[in-house]
């Protein structure tokens, strides 16, 4: 990686603040998952990550937890009010996307991310010509929407590297997060044209609040009772309700059974939140 920021302009062939954001058709693509490992780095990143920020973010979880809870303790893992990129429909994703843009050029990219997610068959197109990409439909790592549509110096509301593609300073505008306002004076301000940040600008934004799993989830049940002599007469009683069930621990490690009361804190089975008994 050093190596790769480091010296002159054209080593590798690339600009220094445009190194490991481009890809070409001779990208060397791991064909154990088909996805870039440039890529898959940025499922590593949080928002914040609720294990080091010095809140209790999750309420006490019997019996591993007791009381008021631990902070920043091994259970605080989930990053909360994320949204599944695989499941959520375009016009939903539209509305919750932060990007300071116009609906309308929100609404285009969201729509290019549904295309490359729905319809494997352009996604080589998509993704600027890069080979041997995924052939099966959905988003693997967030890290992939940095491939959808790129369009160099196009400037174009369907290219998620839009603003490291448009040939303009956005040091000044609602795009350019870094460094921190009230940290400005001790960090130096990266203002080149089509840099790094720009070009990740839209996918800085998007990654803060879509994810590519869901965790939590709602399942509508029904629970039927029959006659034990005649099933074929229907049923005699049910029950219907939603349920909520967190599936974030669910796993067991070699050698463990993920057993309630056991010092291994996966387990099984997803966990039930909550449960709504429907009139």
């Amino acid at each position: 990686f050093p190596e790769r920021f480091s010296g002159a302009t054209g080593h590798t062939g690339l600009a220094r603040n445009r190194r490991f954001l481009d890809v070409s058709q001779n990208a060397a693509i791991p064909t154990s998952t088909l996805i870039p490992h440039a890529v898959m780095v940025f499922d590593q990143f949080t928002t914040l990550n609720p294990q080091y920020d010095g809140k209790d973010n999750d309420p006490p979880q019997p019996p591993l937890e007791t009381g008021a809870g631990d902070i920043d303790d091994e259970l605080e893992q989930l990053v909360t009010g994320q949204m599944n990129i695989n499941t959520i429909p375009t016009f939903l994703a539209t509305l919750v996307a932060p990007l300071p843009e116009s609906l309308d050029d929100i609404q285009t990219m969201m729509e290019m991310i549904s295309f490359y997610r729905d319809f494997p068959v352009i996604r080589n197109a998509m993704s600027g010509g890069l080979l041997n990409t995924r052939s099966n439909p959905g988003i693997a790592s967030i890290g992939e929407l940095l491939l959808v549509n790129p369009h160099p110096a196009a400037n174009t509301a369907s290219d998620m590297k839009r603003y490291g593609n448009d040939g303009i300073d956005q040091s000044t505008t609602a795009f350019d997060l870094y460094p921190i306002p009230e940290q400005d004076s001790d960090h130096e301000h990266y203002n080149t044209t089509d840099n790094a940040e720009e070009l990740m600008a839209r996918f800085q934004f998007l990654s803060q609040v879509f994810t590519t799993r869901s965790d939590v989830f709602a399942a509508y049940i029904v629970i039927r009772g029959y006659d034990s002599t005649d099933f074929e007469d229907g049923p005699l009683e049910s029950l219907r309700g939603i349920a909520i069930f967190n599936r974030a621990r669910m796993g067991s490690p070699a050698g463990e059974d993920g057993a309630i009361g056991t010092d291994d804190d996966m387990r099984d089975w997803p966990e039930l939140i909550d449960f709504v008994v429907l009139p």
